[in-house]
């Protein structure tokens, strides 16, 4: 078997995980949009209905910052949909690899989640007189995510190096001998 049969399976595993990898973060970018749009507001003001908070937020001549929020979270989907197409151009792309990038991406959601909800949540607290904090336990969950994937990282990137060695020792190279 030549060398580049032997590497199409592991060129499709790599891009199984990219098309995986690709849904879970649109799928956390939409929980976070949900959350910082829907779920915390609701949360902080309760008794009342998302129009009634909307309404009550732009009658103060202030927004809940929709749109912001959604550029940041589309932000990551984007870069997401980048690692994909780099993945499916690549000659021999290592799914540990690739897993370790989306891994970093559900990382990163944690600080991108919060960066996503400042507005609204500033919105709704000078609109109410409430705390800014989250409200909605769907943070918390949000936040857990981001925890498991950063853990799950470190173990692939633990894993991987046992398993092909540390890089930059130049192991076996000719640089190494001398």
């Amino acid at each position: 078997m030549s060398t580049p049969e032997r590497r199409q399976p592991q060129v499709r595993r790599a891009r199984i995980v990219a098309v995986v990898g690709v849904v879970t973060v649109t799928l956390y970018a939409a929980c976070a949009a949900v959350h910082a749009l829907v779920l915390n507001p609701l949360a902080a003001v309760p008794g009342r209905t998302l129009s009634e908070i909307v309404v009550h937020i732009e009658s103060s001549h202030d927004a809940l910052g929709t749109w912001t929020t959604l550029a940041v979270l589309v932000g990551g989907v984007l870069i997401a949909l980048t690692l994909l197409a780099i993945t499916w151009l690549s000659a021999a792309p290592r799914p540990s690899h690739v897993a370790a990038w989306f891994l970093g991406m559900l990382a990163a959601g944690s600080p991108a989640s919060f960066i996503a909800s400042v507005g609204p949540a500033a919105a709704v607290a000078d609109a109410y007189g409430v705390s800014g904090d989250d409200a909605s336990p769907s943070g918390l969950a949000l936040h857990l995510a981001s925890t498991v994937a950063f853990l799950a990282l470190v173990g692939v990137l633990v894993h991987d190096a046992r398993r092909t060695g540390p890089v930059g020792l130049g192991r076996g190279t000719a640089s190494a001998a001398g």
